[in-house]
């Protein structure tokens, strides 16, 4: 079916709509192949934003990292950093979601990474380690918004019992 495209974009587009689908499947070497046939610069850099976030879904931060080498263009590479991150945060793993936030160099995407990873750390299981990570953060006004954050992330999973801890660092 592919090889009745004729246009070279939209085949490359194609390509990327069957990599994705590959991706979801777990199936990274064969969409990494798929990848490799696509020679448009923009559209390699959105192929590798989407394996990226496939490996992030599935919590492969080797596979991330891989990926994220390949990507060129800082913008890219900071929406995959940020867009990562969150998906490891959703997944409970604070120590990736907060390192790959902090990894961004545009500081809005910076600062809203950071944000939106605390709100969803609630699903981690050791609110200490959390708080640990969270105080890698050396502005004080966002670390703060983000211990907000991850307060209502507590209650929201059921672990208000947890609060308190978090209220010791709330300056």
């Amino acid at each position: 079916l592919l090889n009745r495209i004729s246009d070279q974009t939209h085949y490359e587009e194609a390509l990327i709509i069957l990599m994705n689908q590959y991706v979801f499947e777990e199936k990274y070497d064969t969409a990494y192949q798929l990848f490799q046939s696509i020679k448009s610069a923009a559209l390699q850099q959105e192929a590798l934003y989407n394996l990226a976030i496939g490996f992030a879904k599935n919590a492969d931060s080797e596979g991330l990292d891989n990926v994220l080498d390949l990507i060129a263009e800082d913008d890219f590479k900071d929406k995959a950093l940020h867009d990562s991150g969150q998906e490891f945060a959703k997944l409970g793993l604070a120590e990736e979601a907060v390192d790959y936030a902090l990894s961004i160099k545009n500081y809005s995407l910076y600062e809203s990474a950071l944000i939106e990873a605390a709100a969803y750390l609630g699903a981690s299981d050791n609110t200490s380690f959390v708080i640990l990570k969270l105080q890698q953060i050396n502005e004080v006004d966002l670390f703060n918004k983000c211990l907000e954050n991850y307060s209502y992330s507590l209650v929201k999973n059921l672990k208000s019992n947890d609060i308190e801890k978090v209220q010791e660092y709330i300056k």
